[in-house]
């Protein structure tokens, strides 16, 4: 009874256009392009699948914006919001590209993503690892990052680190406080981001007498409607 009864409850605030609270951990999906290309696995790809978000901690806000590794920066980042089914000018999928650059001629990478708050910024996407090289404008990375679950509607931050593939050493980082396509972006997650007045149908199966009614009734109305069907046309 307590299923049917919390499943009739979840219908009812869906087609309200609420969520339930969110009970697990917030989900994101994440599609990686680079030459606006698929981003094909590198040979340190095997070594990166051991990391993962839960690896690198929160940062506070109040972080100092600078990094003093010569060997490697982040030449611009920029950023666009798509995604807004309720119409509320908060958007639960955000596009954003980075442009590493390096004094190397070719160097492996990767980025972790992170999305801040009023406090602090927690990490939500670790990247593959990719190439640079060198300070060419078009080997930056684009992540179509899609937010499923967890992030109530916010004007959020954006802080980007950049580690060194081959020895997992932070190389350099962007934030809010130095660029501002990383700066206030309103998101949801899309569990937030439903459609007023979405429409739920919930549908109720019986069997025993009841069913057996109803199929009665509907034979009956295939009846009536041939003989009446046929007695106009002899008309």
């Amino acid at each position: 009874m307590w299923k049917n009864t919390l499943r009739l409850t979840t219908f009812v605030l869906l087609g309200l256009g609420l969520s339930l609270p969110t009970w697990a951990n917030s989900k994101v999906t994440v599609k990686e392009t680079q030459f606006e290309q698929p981003l094909k696995e590198s040979s340190l790809q095997q070594q990166k699948d051991k990391r993962s978000v839960t690896a690198f901690a929160s940062r506070p806000k109040s972080r100092v914006s600078h990094h003093d590794e010569p060997d490697f920066w982040i030449f611009d980042s920029w950023s666009e919001l798509y995604q807004d089914n309720d119409f509320d000018n908060y958007y639960s999928s955000l596009r954003l590209s980075v442009d590493v650059d390096s004094v190397y001629s070719q160097a492996p990478v990767y980025l972790v993503v992170y999305l801040g708050d009023a406090t602090e910024y927690s990490s939500v996407h670790v990247s593959s690892v990719f190439d640079v090289y060198g300070d060419d404008s078009n080997d930056f990375l684009t992540m179509d990052i899609e937010l499923v679950t967890g992030f109530a509607p916010f004007d959020y931050d954006v802080l980007v680190e950049v580690y060194d593939a081959q020895t997992d050493e932070l190389v350099a980082f962007s934030d809010a406080q130095d660029d501002a396509d990383l700066s206030l972006l309103s998101l949801e997650s899309a569990d937030y981001d439903r459609s007023q007045g979405e429409t739920v149908v919930v549908v109720e199966e019986h069997g025993g007498s009841l069913a057996g009614a109803g199929l009665a009734a509907l034979l009956a109305v295939g009846f009536y409607r041939r003989v009446y069907l046929s007695v106009g046309r002899r008309a």
